[in-house]
């Protein structure tokens, strides 16, 4: 999935982020090399899960497609993270109300919710990463290879 329509999206829709909304290839640099002000969020490609091909001529396949959507929150007040918590719960509805049920290209159905997790806590920040995925249809046929 193309992130770059996720990522404008999330920096139109979400103000409360300041337009801090980037792209990434994996969360585990991010702690170290993120150097944007909190609230931030970065949009990091997860797995595609391809369905098995049911056609006999060429191929038909459902692929769920998914993102993360991870955010960092300022933790300085509380570093158990309690208060930190309370921002991610708000942030989520957020989220849902700028991403759910939205297609981010013509061959995707609309976005949903996939499920979330912390990702890591210091005295400075908490990561959060809310899961998202978008359904869509691989349909080739047979006519369509070319042979080389």
């Amino acid at each position: 999935m193309e992130l770059e329509p996720i990522i404008a999206a999330l920096r139109t829709r979400c103000p409360i982020f300041g337009g801090r909304v980037a792209g990434a290839a994996q969360f585990n640099l991010l702690p170290e090399n993120a150097a944007l002000e909190v609230p931030c969020a970065f949009v990091i490609p997860l797995d595609d899960n391809p369905s098995e091909n049911i056609s006999m001529n060429g191929v038909n396949q459902s692929l769920k497609d998914s993102f993360a959507v991870v955010i960092a929150v300022n933790n300085k007040p509380d570093e158990r993270g309690q208060s930190s918590v309370s921002n991610v719960h708000d942030i989520r509805l957020l989220l849902w109300k700028a991403l759910l049920g939205w297609q981010p290209a013509e061959e995707y159905d609309g976005i949903a919710y996939e499920g979330g997790q912390v990702m890591r806590l210091d005295r400075a920040r908490l990561w959060y990463q809310f899961e998202f995925g978008a359904n869509m249809q691989i349909q080739i046929r047979s006519e369509e290879h070319t042979s080389e």
